[in-house]
């Protein structure tokens, strides 16, 4: 039960990271 509770924690942050990461990039190209 633990390991499907962390690796769903894993993908969720994962997916975050990725969308913190392009939404960044889009914001920097808009600032320059």
């Amino acid at each position: 039960i633990f390991g499907g509770i962390f690796r769903c924690y894993a993908i969720l942050i994962a997916i975050l990271v990725a969308v913190a990461e392009t939404e960044w990039g889009f914001i920097f190209k808009f600032w320059r």
